[in-house]
């Protein structure tokens, strides 16, 4: 995006103000200045909470696709498409497949939504270019989570990433 500005200035009204009028000098001429600025254009990624849980989970359950991650763009000057991928669950050499885990745009209250998967995928969702009245646009993307029955007890941990693409 180019940004181009025209200055004017007033011979006559400088003239005026150091009161060369006084001696008799008159002018009665103008000019003009230009100057330009080039804007880059730019978005930026922060992700809130930077990690979140889903508590205790038991083998054959669901958690409903209701846990919160905000993405918002502080700072950038267009809009953005949210990408996500992720990495399969683990807890030392047991595992859960990336695909247990769903997002959606919105809450909700069982387990649906997309499958997560290993590649970085669309979205769908927009978090629009900020404005003076809206600085910081976000949006917002729901995780849920399906236990497979039989799955080994233990902590098991998940890397989320989200990208903002233009």
């Amino acid at each position: 995006m180019k940004v181009s500005l025209v200055l004017s200035v007033s011979i006559t009204a400088i003239i005026a103000a150091l009161g060369m009028a006084a001696f008799g000098l008159v002018f009665a001429s103008s000019g003009t200045v230009s100057a330009s600025a080039s804007v880059s254009n730019s978005v930026y990624v922060s992700a809130a909470p930077s990690s979140n849980t889903f508590g205790n989970v038991y083998p054959g359950s669901t958690y409903d696709t209701n846990v919160l991650f905000v993405d918002t763009d502080n700072g950038g000057n267009i809009e953005s498409n949210i990408m996500i991928s992720g990495a399969g669950w683990t807890f030392g050499s047991n595992s859960i497949g990336v695909s247990n885990t769903l997002w959606s745009g919105a809450s909700q209250s069982s387990y649906t939504g997309t499958a997560l998967t290993g590649t970085l995928a669309a979205t769908g969702l927009i978090i629009p270019g900020a404005t003076f009245s809206a600085p910081s646009p976000s949006n917002s993307i729901y995780f849920g989570l399906g236990i497979p029955a039989g799955t080994a007890g233990g902590s098991y941990t998940q890397t989320i990433t989200i990208e903002n693409s233009c």
